[in-house]
């Protein structure tokens, strides 16, 4: 069975201080606007990392706050080339985020990588959670992601160890990555959870 993906949360002193949001030249960065679903899931398609997941593109337009979806516009062509998306999604797995938001649906086209446009799809994500008052922003990684972890640690996320084996994931992972093993300083599954919910008759 395939490993469920690790959680990085970041921590709100963080979100409550943003860097300044920079589009690089030829590109224009605006909402997703009802009645585009159709070119944002195209580009999601195309661009995303992995199997397309239709179920899943599905249930983040459901739960995407408004004005929430970000696409970068490649000015010379109009085309939409990278997108980002904040979530409302209290709840991961077995944790309990109250309120929680999550970061989400982070693609980009291959020609326009490297050029810093995803990282500002997710810093204006991000201010949509600040603007709203989330005070829990969350983002999936897997294992195979080494480039994506190490920006999210760089920008100030860190690792959520949601349970004991998580966090021995996690210390052979932040070792690849050349990251520091700091599980004193990260939060854990009693920082969020408040255990399993019991369903009411």
């Amino acid at each position: 069975m395939k490993a469920p993906p690790l959680l990085l949360v970041l921590p709100e002193r963080w979100l409550r201080s943003l860097p300044r949001l920079r589009i690089p030249p030829d590109y224009e960065l605006r909402v997703c606007h009802e009645g585009e679903e159709g070119s944002y899931e195209g580009l999601l398609r195309e661009a995303s990392v992995g199997p397309w997941d239709e179920a899943r593109f599905v249930w983040a337009l459901e739960r995407a706050l408004p004005g929430g979806i970000f696409l970068m516009v490649h000015r010379p062509t109009g085309s939409p080339v990278a997108t980002g998306a904040a979530l409302h999604c209290p709840r991961a797995e077995d944790a309990y985020f109250p309120f929680g938001g999550e970061l989400a649906n982070l693609a980009v086209k291959t020609p326009h990588k490297g050029r810093g446009l995803t990282y500002a799809c997710i810093l204006a994500a991000l201010g949509r959670f600040q603007q709203a008052g989330y005070h829990h922003v969350r983002v999936e990684i897997t294992e195979d992601r080494e480039a994506s972890a190490r920006r999210f640690l760089m920008m100030g996320f860190v690792p959520y160890l949601t349970s004991p084996e998580t966090e021995v994931r996690w210390k052979g992972f932040v070792g690849k990555l050349g990251w520091p093993f700091s599980p004193d300083e990260w939060p854990r599954w009693s920082t969020y959870s408040r255990g399993p919910v019991t369903p009411t008759p």
